[in-house]
């Protein structure tokens, strides 16, 4: 499929998978609310009279009756309106809409590139979690259970819970979240089409009949209906949550859908209770609230890390190093073997790249050459402080990449990051040593700054909307490191002399290291291998 084909299908099923859901959800808001406001006409003798409702709109007024399903009260003659289309399509386009952004053209947006998952098991675990969720809340409605229906709303919200933290261990963060909402949207669906429908039926079938119509389906195409009702806002949520990486790119990522479902329900139910006495805020609209706040700490930018380069005390005594005894490492890191087939990455047309694959840069072997290694002195310059360059070490996203991919600065270093593309993109920081953040960048020419306090090999940074883009910061508290060019060279110069220990990194080969005595003045030539 040609990519502006691609797109425009894209585009256009999104649009009648918005137009659908609205008319879903404005259904069952509507339908929800009537059943709350009817009431029982004075005087009104005839069976099976629930009540009636004026409403007036667009210069007209409305008279609405609720009859009570049975042999008085079974429509004749007249058409019989069944509220189901709306919802087969709604999961129809959504589940197009999964096909083309997340399982079409590989796995690029479905998993990260190093989950170790294939794209086969990860598609299963996709489509799994739909229909295997759905088997299993079915039984539990389905069974004795649901004659408590305590119970079973307990165990449905386990069910959710668990699926949620499952699909946010396997996929990727913005995959996870449309799968759960993909998730939720199917029982929904599934209760209309395969539940709530038939049996209404049913109801129907024997009201003309005159036959007795058993409880059980009206109680429980009700349960399945008040579900739906209350899925919604949660499935808004993650709908619009596609646009901020700040919630499924958060590293407790499963945690906000928890608690956007909590909050959800509950602001649901206050609108769906509010006219009753019993209702009280303090047990709907509160706790939904505390949940919001909890969302809103998660994402809270840290501190600013400039202010600890700012407190360096005045009298450190910054070691100089002597440009007459000053020594020069250089040399190669070397692949072993055959190197692996470099794979590709097909990126989007919104990444505006003029070269639509673009080789991945994990593993980047040339002529037997390492690149993207990172040289650096693990020990031997202990007790030494060293100024902080002034410079700024600028990291771009351009054509949906990181550049650099692997970099290296000194700890108080300013990093400026770049967004040169005309999408949004995100950066997120994952590190041990320093502080993690997770900051939107929308627009292009957005920049913003950070400072990495600690000694860290490596930190690990990535765009969640693309989760192909990866990039590695080694943070260092001294100057002498090095990133291996693309024929795995590399050089650091004005070493003082003494015995190191030389260490080097890759993303995925991982460490080496080797100790050196480095005499005054040296040129010493230094070699790593990475056997397979």
């Amino acid at each position: 499929m040609g990519s502006n084909i691609h797109d425009w299908a894209v585009i256009l099923i999104r649009w009648l998978h918005i137009i659908t859901a609205i008319t879903w959800i404005g259904n069952s808001f509507f339908f929800n609310w009537l059943d709350r406001r009817f009431k029982r006409r004075q005087g009104e003798t005839r069976d099976g009279h629930i009540g009636d409702l004026w409403m007036v709109h667009g210069g007209g007024f409305y008279q609405v009756e609720k009859l009570q399903m049975g042999p008085a009260s079974t429509p004749k003659d007249e058409v019989l309106h069944w509220f189901k289309w709306e919802a087969g399509m709604t999961w129809v386009s959504g589940a197009l809409l999964l096909i083309l952004v997340f399982y079409w053209g590989g796995s690029s947006f479905l998993v990260e590139p190093d989950s170790g998952l294939s794209y086969l098991a990860a598609v299963s675990i996709g489509v799994g979690s739909l229909f295997g969720s759905w088997l299993i809340y079915d039984l539990i409605w389905e069974s004795n259970i649901a004659r408590n229906p305590r119970v079973g709303h307990i165990l449905t919200i386990v069910l959710a819970c668990v699926v949620a933290f499952a699909l946010c261990h396997y996929l990727n963060g913005r995959a996870a979240f449309i799968h759960m909402g993909a998730v939720l949207g199917t029982w929904m669906v599934a209760n209309v089409w395969m539940r709530i429908i038939p049996r209404q039926a049913k109801m129907v079938t024997a009201s003309e009949l005159g036959t007795e119509i058993d409880p059980k389906w009206s109680t429980n195409a009700k349960n399945r209906s008040v579900h739906n009702n209350y899925f919604t806002l949660p499935i808004i949520f993650i709908m619009m949550s596609n646009h901020f990486p700040a919630t499924y790119g958060h590293t407790h990522n499963w945690v906000f859908l928890v608690l956007i479902g909590i909050a959800g329900a509950a602001i649901r139910h206050y609108f769906n209770q509010r006219h009753l006495a019993s209702v009280s805020i303090a047990k709907t609209l509160v706790p939904a609230f505390i949940c919001l706040a909890i969302c809103f700490w998660m994402t809270a930018e840290p501190a600013d890390s400039h202010s600890a380069s700012e407190i360096r005390q005045n009298d450190i005594v910054y070691f100089e190093v002597d440009p007459e005894t000053s020594a020069h490492i250089s040399g190669s890191v070397t692949f072993a073997g055959k190197p692996p087939r470099r794979g590709s990455i097909t990126l989007p047309q919104e990444c505006g790249s003029h070269d639509r694959k673009i080789p991945a840069q994990s593993l980047i072997v040339n002529q037997g050459k390492l690149a993207n290694a990172l040289v650096f002195i693990q020990s031997g310059l202990e007790n030494k402080s060293f100024r902080t360059p002034a410079d700024e070490l600028v990291i771009d996203q351009r054509g949906c990449m990181y550049d650099p991919h692997v970099v290296g600065i000194q700890t108080h270093q300013t990093v400026a990051f770049l967004n040169s593309d005309d999408v949004l993109h995100n950066v997120r920081c994952k590190a041990d040593e320093n502080k993690d953040f997770n900051i939107s960048m929308p627009n292009k020419g957005s920049r913003m700054t950070q400072v990495f306090e600690r000694a860290e090999v490596a930190v690990h940074l990535k765009c969640n909307l693309h989760p192909w883009m990866g990039a590695y910061v080694g943070v260092f508290d001294h100057p002498y490191f090095s990133v291996t060019n693309e024929m795995g060279e590399f050089n650091i110069p004005n070493l003082p002399p003494g015995h190191y220990e030389l260490s080097v990194w890759h993303e995925t080969l991982g460490s080496l290291s080797q100790s050196i005595e480095v005499e005054a003045k040296a040129e010493r030539v230094l070699d790593f291998v990475f056997e397979p």
